[in-house]
């Protein structure tokens, strides 16, 4: 098979988003030594791209992922910053009380993830520019970054597999207590 010419093909976003849900779901495995288990939506028209089944408590979490290979521009120049542009569509927001964007930077290689962030759908409209079609995020990759996603940021993927886990926990434990109320 004759290998591509040049630069006559390049991906679509929609390659890349498929990439990036990719390497989330095999980040997700690995980091989580196969307790996690994603399992990938036949049509995502909800905004659900991924559900994250937890072996351990028995619950999935529902994902939208989320990925970017590059930063903003630093204020008036073309010089690459540190802050990363997210849209999502406000039907992701529907019915989903338990949902969460996963929000990845990866490497310009789309083959890892430099930085992450793991938000609930219920908050994300709290910390995002919201539209009637779309909320927007744009966090700062910076570890040395104080803005208002720092609380969401992860800075390894093992931090992301843990915060997911401890959703999932928290999750089970919600379920728990409303099969006991009377």
């Amino acid at each position: 098979m004759a290998e591509p010419q040049g630069n006559k093909y390049t991906l679509t976003a929609t390659q890349k988003g498929a990439i990036g849900e990719s390497v989330v779901v095999s980040m997700l495995l690995r980091e989580s030594g196969g307790r996690l288990s994603p399992f990938y939506s036949i049509a995502d028209d909800d905004g659900i791209d991924l559900l994250v089944y937890d072996k351990e408590t028995g619950v999935a979490i529902p994902i939208q992922v989320k990925s970017r290979t590059a930063t903003l521009n630093k204020p008036g120049t073309t010089e690459p910053g540190n802050g990363v542009h997210f849209e999502v569509r406000t039907a992701a927001l529907r019915e989903f009380d338990d949902a969460h964007l996963v929000a990845v930077l990866m490497n310009g290689d789309m083959n890892d993830i430099r930085c992450s962030w793991l938000i609930p759908m219920q908050v994300l409209p709290t910390v995002a520019r919201v539209t009637d079609e779309k909320l927007v995020i744009r966090p700062n990759s910076a570890k040395s970054s104080l803005d208002k996603f720092t609380p969401f940021r992860c800075d390894t993927t093992r931090g992301l597999t843990m915060r997911l886990i401890k959703a999932a926990e928290q999750l089970a434990a919600r379920s728990s207590k409303k099969q006991k109320a009377p």
